[in-house]
């Protein structure tokens, strides 16, 4: 409609403290060749990593983010990448143990995709990671980012530490 509207956002944190590059050791590959900042991501950059699975029976890269325990709550988290690929329709977005992975399907556009997972909690870490089908299946990814809400807020780029946005205020609306 003609009318004005805006988009405000809670306080949030990107868990993942390599958002952008995924040449450290915080990113792991296990049956996939992972090829860091050899892509332009969405924002135009040379940051984004193109996957290319292998033969194996994992064919992910994840990071593995270690987090302190609250015993007396579940809490929720949402994982989110951007991805695209060159020769296959498909691949999993893994947010929380080795066994969540929600399949997603996919095109040669950047478009940004999220999961969410409920850890227990006792538990102290989460993965988050893209896990590919086939061997030789070939995706791109950018902007990797976890947050602990139901729900995935606007990207928090994030480079050797985890970052936090402060809440949108409004003030005067009307």
């Amino acid at each position: 409609s003609s009318c004005p509207s805006l988009l405000l956002e809670p306080q949030s944190t990107n868990l993942v403290t390599y958002s952008e590059d995924f040449s450290v050791s915080d990113w792991t590959a296990f049956d996939v060749t992972s090829a860091p900042n050899s892509i332009t991501d969405p924002a135009g950059n040379l940051t984004g990593c193109r996957i290319t699975a292998l033969s194996g029976g994992n064919k992910v890269i994840q990071e593995l983010i270690g987090l302190a325990a609250d015993p007396t709550n579940d809490r929720v988290f949402t994982g989110s990448f951007y991805i695209k690929s060159p020769n296959t329709t498909s691949c999993i977005i893994r947010v929380g143990a080795s066994t969540s992975n929600t399949p997603i399907t996919i095109s040669s556009e950047w478009q940004r995709f999220d999961a969410q997972y409920t850890l227990y909690a006792t538990f102290t870490a989460i993965r988050l990671g893209v896990v590919l089908d086939n061997e030789g299946d070939m995706v791109d990814i950018a902007f990797g980012q976890l947050e602990e809400q139901s729900y995935a807020t606007s990207y928090i780029p994030t480079s050797g530490a985890i970052a936090t946005r402060l809440a949108d205020v409004c003030t005067g609306a009307g």
